[in-house]
Order: C-alpha cells, then structure tokens, then sequence
C-alpha cells in the first residue's frame, strides 16, 4: 500500500477504491435497515396490493403496487446516503482532519434534520427538497404529485430532485478523489498505527490534575468512564435533543378539531368511573341513534347549501341550519371512529369505553434514537478505554488489574457502572415521554381490561392496562440494557475501531428487534424474543470477560 501511494496513478486508483468501499457499505447498511424494518412490519404489508393502500400513500397519483415503492424507497434512500457520505468524505479531504470532519458532518445532520422541522407554506418552493434527511423517507415525493417552480416554469419535482442530488453526489465523488489524491500521504509507522487504531476517539479529555487514590473501584470507575471522560456530557445532549423531538412532535395532533371531537364522546360514554366506562346494550343503542342522528344532520346540510344557492332558503334559515349543522359532517367522519370501537367491545367480555389515543401514543412510541446513540458511545468506551495510556493512569483500579482478582473485581464495576448509568437514562428518558403525551392527551382508566384497547385485540381478559403499561416500561428499560451490554461485550472483544464500528451498527437493526411488541406478551414470539436477547448478552458478557480476566484489561 505504500508503494501504491508513492504514484498520482496509485493515489487515484487508491482514492477511487476508497470512495466505492464506502458506497458498498452504504448500500449494504441501507439493505439492513430496509430488512429489520421488513422483518417487523412486512406481515401487515400486501405486496401485490395499489400503493395507495399504505398509510399517507392514498394521494400517490402513481400506478404501483406496494413492491414497486418499497423497491423505490430503497433506491431513494440509497441516493440519498450515499451523497449525504460522499458529501462527509469531501470535507475530510479537504480538511485533512477526522476531528474536523465529525464536527462538520454533525452540523451537517443537524441543519438537515432542522430543515426538515422547518414549514414551508408553498408546495411549490424548492426549499420543501433541501433536507437530505426528509427525502431519504421517499413519502415527500411520491405522496403526491409535487411540481417544482424554477424560472417561471413548472417542472415534476421528482425529476429535478434526484438530478439536482445526483450531480451534487457526482461532483463530490470527483472533488474528493482529486483532493486525495492530490496531496502526498506520509507512511505511519506501524507501532503508531496501532496506537491511533486502538485509541477511541469519543471521549479524550484528561484531568491536568492528579488524581486521588479512592479506595472505591466502583466510584473510580464511574469517574473514569462517565465524569472524566465526558460521556455526561452526551448523555445531557441526548436529553435536550429528546425534549427537543417530543416538543416539535407533539404538538398539533392533541388540538385538532377531529381529535377534540373524538375526546367529547369518549369522554361522554366512558363515564368517570370503571363502572360507568363497561360496555352496556343500552351504550350500543345510543351510538346507533347518535350515528342516524348525524346522518340526518349531514343530509340537511348538504340540502340546506343547494336550496340557499337556487334562493329557496332566506339567509337567516340558512344560518339557523349552519348554527345546527355545521359542524355535522366533520362529526359524522369523527363518530364513524365510534362506530367501530363499539362493534369491537360488544365482541368482547367486560370491556370498557377508553379514551385510546394517549394510550396508542404511549404504546406506539419508537425508541429514543438519541438516548441509544448516547448509551452506544458510553457502552463503547466503558471497556475500550483501558486501551489508552491517557485514561488508564492513575487510581487504585490500576492496581487492582496486576491480579486476575482484582482484573475479575474491575470487570464488574465497569459492567455495574454502566447498568446503572442505562437504568438511569432509561427511566429518565420514558419519563420525559411519558410526561409529554400526558401534556396532550389523557390516560384514563388504568384499571379497565387491556382488551378494551384494541391494539390489545389478542390479550387475555385478565390483563389490566395499568400491567400492560409497567410490562410496555420494563420491555423497553431492558432493550436498552442490552443493546448497551452487547455493544460493552463487542467492543471488549474486538478491542479496536473496527469493533466499535460494529458496535455501531446495531444501532441500525437491533433497536428494531429488541422493541419488545407487548400486544404479542401471551404468544411464543415474546418469549422467544427475551432468550434470543438474553442468549446473546450472555455470550458476550462471558466472551468479554474471558478476555478480560486473562489479561486484557487495559494497559498497565
């Protein structure tokens, strides 16, 4: 390798080799990605099936079926990866700095994603296209036809989009290959490579002062991997970033007409007590006799528009008419909701009428990708940092690794260290969620059957929605511990980059698996969910500490 770079030639080919490794691993972490969500949603999807039976796809005025756009929305967000990386690799060619590149791509995420939050109130501006993050998803173009004003003319934004990107991706590609391979690249010694190789990079500040000799390995390493290292500092970043999302995310939905609706008559038919929210016979003839009330409503309505038009109202009948049935085609689509939640319970024993939207929120939620990224970079150096002479100098652990004893006692502390820092963030960030959807919508009636929410359709009568609830919490405490158990393991066993970069992608699959979906709690999948988790924290948490205790815990 280094003769090859001694020749511009060798550079480029070098250079150019470098760039389409990169794409490569692009497109495979694109087909993962695609794969895990496939892998947990696709038996809801009907492949054969128009586009427009998808969710927010009902306006697609293309003639696809499901297949065709998850085949497009692949494409899609390989495009736009592949420049989003190519754009990072040109800024590391330019600047000739890894520090400098990692805090330019993360500015560069950050605008993205802030693009993506910002409204523009014309369909037509070109500034809807500006967000490589909101592209990748595909729906902003083929959800609807989008044209694109330039020049006075109109053009189909799905056409100007991806030539736009393309040739932003194709000049980047260019750009960087010249950069790299226009410069000379001095030869790293091989002992120093291994150093820089081993290093993390992360977390690299070092205390000037030194450092007392505690006699508590625990607080030794709590100070050593979360305080001195700055990892709080992410932790507090993931925090106000969390806060951030649920801020721009919740707010809207709580306040829509539909939704106030909606909460009107769940409020009327579930009561103010358990008693009072049971499905009864007489509950079912009123929702009938409100559903042919509406109708009527509806009907006059839309009679009352054309008679006033053809003069066979007054104005003041026809405001009469507005003032009691204006609002009675939007409650007629509300109560429809109604409709079908009543035809659910009288299918099903000692069922209660439940105000269901908070609680969907709550079930519903995705994982905190910020708090994962957080807790995968602490889980990444908990072990990996003893692999540096900067942050594995001083204090009794030191000492304490001169033995397999104490290697075996420092090995716990770390692993202890970081359960209980994963305990924290954890039940720090579901308590900002939760506070959050409880800011928007109510969660009534913790002690009605599961079953009267009907994402909980398969559930057993026995089940509450208050156990539920704590079963929701427990399953998702957990999936972060051991997502950040397998990642400390992974990290300790490669004891390099290339481990930590593993580590990394789990971020893509793994958040997805270990989910835990609790409407399946009484099926064999739930089960076999926590022993696949389980078997595969365990293997790595006795692989890591084999390797530990036999004389890899840290430098000395």
């Amino acid at each position: 390798m280094p003769i090859i770079r001694t020749t511009k030639n060798g550079r480029i080919k070098l250079a150019l080799a470098k760039q389409l490794s990169v794409l490569l691993f692009v497109f495979f972490s694109v087909i993962l990605f695609l794969s895990s969500e496939l892998i947990v949603y696709g038996k809801e999807l009907i492949f054969g099936a128009p586009v427009q039976s998808l969710p927010e796809m009902a306006l697609c005025p293309y003639n696809i079926k499901v297949y065709q756009y998850l085949i497009i929305y692949f494409c899609t967000k390989f495009v736009f990866a592949a420049v989003f990386t190519l754009i990072c690799n040109l800024i590391i060619c330019a600047s000739a700095s890894v520090i400098k590149s990692c805090l330019a791509a993360i500015c560069l995420s950050a605008m993205s994603w802030a693009a993506s939050l910002v409204r523009i109130t014309s369909i037509f501006s070109p500034l809807n296209y500006i967000s490589i993050y909101k592209m990748s998803t595909a729906k902003p173009l083929f959800s609807q036809y989008r044209p694109v004003v330039t020049g006075g003319k109109l053009y189909p934004a799905v056409h100007v989009v991806f030539i736009v990107y393309a040739i932003i991706g194709v000049l980047s590609f260019a750009v960087g290959i010249y950069l790299s391979s226009s410069r000379r690249t001095k030869i790293i010694p091989e002992k120093s490579k291994r150093k820089l190789f081993f290093k993390v990079p992360v977390f690299s500040y070092t205390s000037k002062k030194p450092r007392s000799y505690s006699m508590s390995i625990w607080i030794c390493e709590f100070n050593k991997c979360i305080v001195l290292s700055g990892a709080f500092l992410i932790i507090l970043a993931a925090f106000a970033i969390n806060i951030i999302i649920n801020i721009t995310s919740g707010t809207g939905g709580a306040y829509s007409v539909s939704e106030l609706i909606y909460h009107e008559y769940m409020t009327y038919y579930s009561g103010d007590n358990f008693e009072s929210s049971l499905w009864t016979e007489l509950k079912a003839e009123d929702v009938l006799a409100t559903a042919r009330e509406l109708d009527i409503k509806k009907e006059l309505r839309r009679a009352a528009e054309s008679d006033f038009i053809f003069g066979k109202l007054t104005p003041e009948e026809y405001d009469d008419i507005l003032a009691q049935c204006g609002d009675a085609e939007i409650r007629r689509n509300v109560f429809t909701r109604i409709e079908k939640y009543e035809e659910y319970l009288s299918k099903t024993k000692n069922a209660s009428f439940v105000y269901d939207t908070g609680w969907n929120k709550v079930f519903g939620r995705d994982i905190d990708i910020p708090v994962y990224i957080a807790v995968l970079l602490l889980a990444a150096s908990v072990f990996a940092i003893e692999h540096d002479r900067k942050t594995s100098s001083y204090g009794m652990d030191v000492i304490l690794k001169t033995t397999k004893f104490g290697r075996g006692k420092t090995y716990i502390s770390k692993l202890s260290v970081l359960t209980v820092c994963c305990l924290v963030v954890s039940v720090i960030s579901e308590i900002i969620s939760i506070l959050f959807i409880m800011r928007h919508y109510e969660l009534p009636l913790l002690n009605a059957a599961a079953k009267s929410l009907m994402i909980f359709s398969r559930l057993p009568p026995q089940f509450s929605i208050f156990g539920i609830f704590v079963t929701n919490e427990l399953a998702r405490v957990l999936s972060l511990l051991l997502f950040a158990i397998i990642t400390a393991g992974i990290a300790e066993i490669t004891e390099n980059r290339p481990g930590i970069i593993i580590s990394g992608l789990f971020i893509l699959i793994l958040p997805k698996l270990i989910s835990i979906d609790v409407t399946t709690i009484t099926s064999g999948y739930f089960i076999i969910y926590m022993i696949m988790l389980l078997i595969a924290a365990s293997a790595a948490l006795a692989v890591s500490k084999i390797k530990w205790n036999n004389g890899s815990g840290g430098r000395i």
